[in-house]
């Protein structure tokens, strides 16, 4: 996601669907990570990368996972699941998300 969508998805309600409160706070720290090039990132600009690849490669492998175990297909996308990784600013490659979205 772009650094304006996720200032945009900070104020969805939607957002609130998944996720902890202190992640979510964090979005504009993301926004203004993904605004920066990388050398002149701050040390919590630097954690906050850290953590949203960790999170992001995780998430999308129990997707994986899970589209196979269930046989729902390539990625097995929850609205909970789709709602958490957008809090961590990622739009998920093959997850229609408005469809996925409208469930909630």
């Amino acid at each position: 996601m772009s650094p304006a969508q996720i200032r945009r998805w900070a104020k969805d309600p939607r957002s609130k669907e998944a996720s902890l409160p202190h992640i979510r706070r964090e979005l504009p720290l993301l926004a203004r990570t993904k605004a920066t090039k990388p050398a002149r990132w701050t040390r919590a600009m630097r954690d906050k990368a850290r953590r949203t690849v960790a999170f992001i490669k995780r998430h999308e492998a129990q997707m994986k996972a899970q589209g196979k175990r269930y046989g729902t297909g390539r990625m097995h996308a929850t609205p909970k699941r789709v709602v958490a990784l957008m809090n961590w600013g990622r739009r998920t490659p093959g997850v229609r998300v408005a469809r996925v979205l409208k469930t909630l």
